[in-house]
């Protein structure tokens, strides 16, 4: 579904078609570990932020 999103034509000076793609999380095989991340900043502010998440079939932890 990303991948036809994707695809899409970028047409300068018209309104872009809305796509909606259903995001599921989904827990790590057993023996694996999963690190999600995100992060963003403020322009020219020089401010910025970020977090993890570490995610095991057993558990999860935040700044692991």
């Amino acid at each position: 579904e990303i991948n036809k999103a994707l695809k899409k034509p970028n047409l300068i000076g018209r309104a872009k078609e809305r796509v909606e793609i259903g995001v599921q999380w989904r827990p790590p095989p057993k023996g694996w570990v999963k690190l999600n991340t995100e992060g963003s900043f403020l322009g020219n502010s020089g401010r910025a932020g970020g977090e993890f998440l570490c995610a095991s079939l057993q558990e999860r932890k935040q700044g692991c």
